[in-house]
């Protein structure tokens, strides 16, 4: 993890852009920027890896993202799958609350998103409350 950026203002425009955020208001959508984290990964960095704990829903902003798991051998498996700007990762990890199922490639410098499981909870329910 290169570094965290803190401006609440850059968060609020990435969220902006993000599909999964696109409807909600200014003033919902400032809160929610006051709880997530924007992380940078260098080329080759990873993100999560297979086994890990679902402690947060991910969302590229910017760069590629790669996702893979491998076979008993340790060898990295075809069944390869790119994200792009604006796609949610980690998903089904995190409403299952099951460890990740693939590792997770920056293929590109990136900048993600990242949702910590406690505070989705409760955007979540400020956003059903709006």
């Amino acid at each position: 993890m290169v570094s965290v950026i803190a401006s609440i203002v850059q968060r609020y425009k990435f969220l902006k852009e993000i599909p999964l955020f696109k409807s909600v208001g200014w003033y919902p959508l400032q809160r929610i920027a006051r709880r997530v984290q924007v992380v940078e990964f260098r080329k080759g960095e990873l993100i999560r890896k297979e086994g890990d704990p679902p402690d947060a829903l991910y969302c590229l902003v910017s760069g590629r993202v790669q996702a893979y798991s491998n076979s008993e051998g340790g060898r990295r498996k075809t069944d390869v799958q790119f994200y792009r700007r604006g796609m949610p990762f980690g998903i089904i990890s995190f409403f299952t609350n099951e460890p990740h199922s693939s590792t997770y490639e920056a293929i590109n410098d990136s900048t993600i998103i990242k949702i910590d499981k406690s505070d989705l909870e409760d955007i979540l329910k400020f956003l059903k409350n709006e």
